[in-house]
């Protein structure tokens, strides 16, 4: 089960990338559009492997709550969850 919601949330991760960009990821630069080798590559590389961006916090933290809140809605729907 655990491995399942870490897939989840690695999903939910990498959509979060798609629409935030680098501010999820901390990686400025995309290496692939430079040359190997080049004074540009290995200081876009540096900067990336040093994460010299600070992470958004709540890009990190409301993926898990929309994770929690949509198996509450899945479990109360099927009446797995009963309000009394």
């Amino acid at each position: 089960m655990g491995d399942k919601i870490d897939t989840f949330l690695d999903f939910n991760k990498e959509g979060s990338k798609f629409f935030y960009g680098y501010a999820v990821d901390q990686q400025p630069f995309v290496l692939d559009a430079l040359e190997n080798g080049s004074v540009a590559y290995e200081v876009a590389q540096t900067i990336n492997d040093a994460r010299a961006i600070r992470p958004i916090l709540a890009l990190k933290v409301l993926p898990v709550f929309y994770f929690i809140s949509l198996i509450v809605a899945v479990l109360f729907h099927y009446g797995a969850i009963q309000v009394c």
